[in-house]
């Protein structure tokens, strides 16, 4: 008995002291049943008096609502409480008197319409557009539009030749109703060329009343294939949806007989537009290998990043690969800045092996082995460092995925690798493996720290219809590409809001928010990122 007291004292004083060099500080606090019944809009952290407000709904009717208002200091004791009655027909007037306090409000009316269009290929893959209307419903408890999607007619679009065209993917514009279609021209019947569709592509741009507004042609020499397309948004005025800025498109070659075959098969093509659908970046990409399965696009204000395993040592064309490629040897990454490529880098199976880091304490060493990988999160650091998080996973009999180690690349400003970062998970659960785990990568007051936050999944709250995860956070510093140990907060006892985990603070601070499994007490929990 005295044993195992002495070890439960252990656990806890290790955990003490870990928790010590994040600087931590922890509190609780048990809201009333209305609160824990109603739905939490919003946590505001006033930092010119350095408290944070969290605003319940707890009642709503059909001229007025109830707000139940918190207010704890910066470290979380409490403050007070209070009940608000807010007449419905005052909502955007007290909105305009304090926009900070009433910046949850976004009601414009009880419901409004957005006529839009989708868009579809049938089993020969024709395009058919049908047209959509979006109907959105105003929920007083949650304060956020519901919405309900009428799918209606039908048009099937022809070019000036006649001939019907082919469907590759589309993107909707739902603040406005524009569409946008990439497609192939398909050849007219007994034409010269049956495979047109894969030689002349064409963007389409509707708007909502199926008007065409643009047809852009992008004609090509030899036979290509639409490989991966990005809608760029941006938030729109007075919408509950992103709007479509710009497009971006990549093409590789495909090999559908001699005739119209590209010489070289890794001459890539990449191409952007506005949503005028107006050319400003036409490149040509010399691939490393034939086959890149991109994974992902990250466009931020002054670059695109693009990435995705290559399929280093392989000749066929890409039409010939897809699908047939179960291990990889090597990572592709490409920048483009100011019009042009930056880098293009290569980095193998070798290379990903001899860079490989883990937490000091951690026995096992979990690696990128050219397999399947779901990547989890990007992000572009101020010295131009490049970081992508993921996990690796199998799939079940139902071809489900099973996610299992967590993995981090780590690329310097020129795409050369710094380091592989592995990590295992502390559960193992069917929650956690069927979930991706979420990761963060949050910037420390010194910009060489880099916080890394990973939301281990616990398990599943049926009332929350919510998955239940904690933190664990290590610190990565990033010119020397050193990984510290983890720490976990919450004791496997409280668990990261899914709208808020994460709280404004004081500057070099990160602020954990959550509650416990039936929500009655909230958590706080504050670190130092120095």
């Amino acid at each position: 008995m005295k044993k195992n007291i002495l070890i439960l004292f252990l656990l806890f004083a290790c955990t003490g002291l870990f928790a010590q060099q994040f600087g931590f500080i922890e509190k609780t606090y048990e809201i009333t049943g209305k609160a824990k019944r109603g739905s939490l809009v919003d946590v505001k952290y006033i930092a010119a008096d350095g408290q944070y407000k969290l605003y319940y709904t707890i009642k709503s009717g059909a001229t007025s609502i109830t707000m139940q208002i918190y207010t704890f200091d910066k470290d979380f004791n409490f403050v007070n409480m209070k009940d608000q009655v807010i007449e419905i027909n005052k909502l955007n007037e007290l909105k305009a008197q304090n926009p900070f306090d009433f910046s949850w409000v976004n009601f414009n009316s009880e419901s409004y319409v957005v006529e839009g269009n989708t868009v579809e290929g049938n089993l020969v893959g024709t395009l058919v557009i049908k047209k959509k209307r979006t109907t959105y419903f105003y929920n007083w408890f949650n304060l956020a539009y519901d919405k309900k999607v009428e799918i209606l007619e039908k048009v099937k679009p022809k070019n000036d030749e006649g001939s019907r065209f082919y469907y590759y993917t589309h993107f909707e514009d739902d603040a406005n109703g524009d569409l946008f279609i990439l497609c192939g021209a398909r050849e007219v019947k007994k034409g010269p060329d049956p495979m047109k569709h894969h030689r002349e592509f064409h963007i389409l741009k509707y708007n909502k009343n199926l008007d065409l507004i643009k047809d852009l042609k992008i004609p090509f020499e030899y036979y290509n294939g639409y490989i991966y397309a990005k809608g760029i948004t941006k938030t729109a005025e007075n919408s509950e949806n992103e709007t479509i800025d710009n497009l971006i498109f990549m093409f590789a070659p495909y090999d559908l007989g001699k005739s119209n075959r590209e010489p070289d098969n890794k001459n890539y093509r990449y191409i952007r537009m506005d949503k005028d659908l107006n050319i400003t970046e036409d490149i040509p990409v010399k691939s490393k290998a034939s086959y890149w399965s991109i994974d992902y696009m990250l466009a931020t204000e002054d670059a695109v990043y693009v990435f995705g395993p290559l399929a280093a040592g392989k000749d066929d064309f890409y039409n010939q690969l897809a699908g047939n490629v179960s291990k990889y040897k090597s990572v592709q990454l490409m920048k483009i800045a100011n019009k042009k490529i930056e880098y293009l880098t290569e980095t193998n199976l070798e290379e990903f092996a001899s860079k490989l880091k883990t937490p000091p304490s951690q026995k096992s060493s979990p690696e990128y082995k050219g397999k399947k990988f779901d990547i989890i999160n990007y992000k572009v650091f101020p010295n131009g460092d490049f970081m992508v998080v993921g996990q690796n996973y199998k799939l079940n009999s139902d071809n489900e995925k099973q996610f299992a180690d967590i993995i981090a690349f780590h690329f310097d400003r020129t795409g050369v690798l710094k380091a592989q970062y592995g990590l295992d998970t502390k559960e193992s659960n069917e929650y956690s493996k069927k979930y991706g785990t979420p990761q963060s990568m949050l910037l420390g007051k010194n910009t060489n720290n880099m916080y890394w936050v990973v939301q281990e999944i616990r398990g599943y709250s049926d009332w929350y219809n919510k998955i239940l995860t904690y933190p664990r956070v290590a610190k990565v510093e990033m010119n020397s590409a050193s990984l510290g140990d983890f720490t976990a907060f919450g004791d496997k006892e409280f668990f990261l809001d899914p709208k808020f985990p994460y709280l404004e603070a004081e500057p070099g601070k990160l602020v954990f928010f959550g509650s416990n499994k039936s929500g009655k007490t909230i958590w706080f929990a504050k670190i130092d990122m120095e």
